[in-house]
């Protein structure tokens, strides 16, 4: 009877084991089975970003300026792990004025031959979210150290080069100035950003982006056109984002001008370029 009792009790242990072990199996399983599920990002998209400032322009007051930049994007992925490659398209500057214009040439655009971006996406709270690493570009002129080093300031310094290869130092940018005095600026510019979305699904999704600019006016056609002026970030947070959408394979900047006007016109729709008097948050 004792012995019966003991091969019960040894029974009773051995399918306790068994069921904790099969809830490990389960929840590996379960983890696994998430981790398949990862949206494929690997392909080729349309990035359209949207970048909204604050101008205290001489003569005009705050306005409004919001950079829309256009992006063809090849993306490479393992696992988890995302690897975007940029080759930039287009730019736009939106305006609550035209005063005071400026526009970055496609030349410029096409010149830039940015490093390669990484991001990770993981799973939560039902969703797949991404959050890509810090960003950094310098733009006209090779910095020792990218991040803390000083910009130039003049064309003499022998860190500028001419980026667009237009002849000109740095990279050029026209500004016409109350209609009147219209001519070109010489450009140095520090880039960094960094992308995030809550939701990403494999044909397209969007999100915030979080960035700063540091640009410097090196040169120009015309005095008038090197006037310096105080720009800070558009304090609300929703204007400051980003959008990806899938492209065929084989798809060029054609296919994401027709993305970025679409998304332009929407963003104009959600967010009039109109100013605020608030300071940066």
């Amino acid at each position: 009877m004792v012995r019966d009792r003991r091969s019960v009790d040894r029974l009773a242990s051995r399918a306790r084991r068994i069921r904790v072990l099969c809830g490990a199996l389960l929840v590996v399983s379960v983890v696994c089975g998430a981790a398949a599920d990862a949206p494929d990002l690997s392909g080729t998209w349309a990035m359209i970003q949207f970048l909204p400032e604050i101008g205290d322009l001489p003569f005009v007051g705050e306005t409004s300026i919001t950079a829309v930049v256009g992006v063809l994007v090849h993306v490479e992925q393992t696992g988890s792990s995302v690897a975007m490659r940029d080759t930039y398209c287009h730019t736009d500057v939106l305006s609550n004025t035209t005063l005071i214009t400026s526009r970055v040439p496609d030349r410029v655009m096409v010149s830039l031959r940015p490093a390669p971006r990484t991001a990770t996406l993981s799973h939560r709270a039902g969703r797949w979210t991404l959050e890509q690493d810090p960003h950094l570009e310098i733009r006209g002129a090779r910095l020792e150290n990218p991040a803390d080093d000083p910009l130039p300031v003049g064309t003499w310094d022998s860190r500028v080069f001419d980026l667009d290869e237009d002849g000109n130092p740095g990279f050029t940018v026209p500004v016409s100035v109350f209609g009147i005095v219209s001519g070109d600026t010489y450009v140095v510019q520090r880039l960094a950003y960094a992308i995030s979305s809550d939701d990403v699904e494999a044909d397209g999704f969007d999100g915030s982006i979080e960035w700063s600019s540091e640009q410097v006016v090196i040169g120009g056609t015309d005095a008038i056109l090197m006037t310096t002026f105080e720009q800070w970030h558009h304090p609300d947070p929703a204007r400051h984002r980003f959008v990806m959408r899938r492209l065929d394979d084989g798809a060029t900047c054609d296919d994401v001008l027709t993305i970025f006007e679409e998304e332009r016109e929407a963003y104009l729709q959600a967010f009039p370029p109109t100013a605020t008097s608030t300071t940066d948050v």
